[in-house]
């Protein structure tokens, strides 16, 4: 009992302020933590398929390699279409537009 009187109402707040802080900001740490190592474990998978896609060897991955340009070709046919096509029936058409019609 002769601790409990040497010890000061300020000292004991302080220490009850330093534990509940120390719990709120090691807890909001921790789930900022888990949330970017959740979007760089996300991230690496991607990386990680990708390259055991390319290391699968010529056979195994040219099928992919053909899928994935033939995507990225409908891709810039379909950007090229949508930014010359209002073009049509103005001063700056193109030949674009005879060839469909307009």
């Amino acid at each position: 009992m002769n601790i409990l009187r040497q010890i000061d109402i300020r000292t004991l707040i302080s220490i009850v302020g330093c534990v509940v802080s120390c719990l709120t900001f090691g807890g909001i740490l921790g789930a900022i933590l888990h949330f970017v190592g959740l979007g760089l474990g996300i991230i690496t998978m991607i990386i990680n398929t990708g390259l055991h896609i390319v290391t699968g060897g010529p056979v195994v991955w040219c099928g992919c390699l053909v899928l994935i340009m033939a995507c990225s070709g409908c891709l810039l046919f379909t950007v090229i279409l949508t930014s010359t096509l209002p073009q049509c029936g103005t001063a700056h058409a193109v030949n674009l537009c005879r060839f469909f019609g307009y």
